[in-house]
């Protein structure tokens, strides 16, 4: 074989061995990002910039995975606070997957947080159309009802949610304090609210609903020694006390984080009235 043959043998070879390697290379690199970009527990400024490499280099062929990572993205930005930039990447994500169903989910939520409860609730009801059977969608959606003031259909969400999935927290948790803060007082049942508490480590987990409840099923003292526990744990929590009193006239002491007896006075009269700490709030 003469030099020049060998050596154009060679470079050939070199050549397509070394892309092979570099491929290899670029597909280990963009699955290492998949994998960081869809992991819920790694750091949202982690999750960014994987994602955002994966969508700038341009290494997708399938619509859906830009959706999906649009996606990802915009749990990421929601998870910073950056919740106009996720909406972005989430209307992105479903212009390219309009049967996107967790995109809906998370862009309801995202709303809901922007104080956009009329949008979040179109955004969950076409969630409910994709997966009418389970849980979620009407949980989430009752929230947004609750922040837009219609109640009666936010407690009709939470039974439906109940119906298909009865041991769901979340939605127990959300019908309880509804039961128990809603305005319209004809909607209330504190009974039923303290069934769905349990009384028994949920009760401990969720004080301030558990109290609520305890006050609309009658047990005034109860509730009282409950919200006491509570500023006891956290002097903040007796300052929100303070703070919710003063702005409904029962009380005029200083906000200073202490449960004083003017404190408790002024709560039970509140109490004692029909009001109920911290209502209505979407998320309590």
């Amino acid at each position: 074989m003469q030099p020049y043959r060998f050596f154009l043998l060679f470079l050939t070879v070199w050549v397509i061995a070394s892309t092979h390697a570099t491929a290899q290379s670029v597909a280990q690199t963009v699955a290492q990002r998949e994998v960081l970009c869809r992991a819920a527990d790694t750091a949202a400024e982690v999750r960014l910039s994987a994602c955002g490499s994966l969508i700038e280099g341009a290494v997708y062929t399938n619509l859906s995975d830009y959706a999906v990572t649009h996606f990802n993205r915009g749990m990421a930005l929601a998870q910073t606070g950056a919740l106009e930039a996720a909406m972005t990447d989430l209307d992105t994500a479903l212009d390219y997957d309009p049967y996107f169903y967790q995109a809906y989910i998370q862009r309801g939520t995202v709303l809901l947080s922007r104080d956009e409860p009329y949008r979040a609730i179109l955004d969950f009801s076409v969630a409910a159309g994709l997966d009418p059977l389970i849980a979620e969608p009407y949980a989430n959606r009752a929230l947004a009802l609750f922040a837009n003031k219609e109640y009666a259909a936010a407690l009709k969400d939470l039974e439906t949610a109940l119906k298909f999935d009865p041991t769901n927290t979340a939605a127990r948790r959300s019908l309880a304090w509804m039961l128990s803060v809603v305005p319209d007082k004809t909607l209330r049942d504190g009974p039923r609210a303290i069934s769905l508490i349990d009384g028994g480590q949920q009760a401990q987990t969720d004080q301030v609903v558990f109290a609520a409840a305890q006050a609309e099923s009658g047990d005034i003292d109860g509730a009282l020694q409950t919200y006491q526990v509570l500023a006891g744990q956290d002097p903040r929590a007796a300052q929100r006390f303070q703070t919710y009193l003063m702005a409904a006239g029962y009380y005029q002491g200083p906000i200073d984080g202490k449960f004083s007896p003017e404190l408790e006075a002024a709560l039970k009269q509140c109490l004692q009235a029909g009001c109920r700490i911290g209502g209505p709030m979407a998320r309590p």
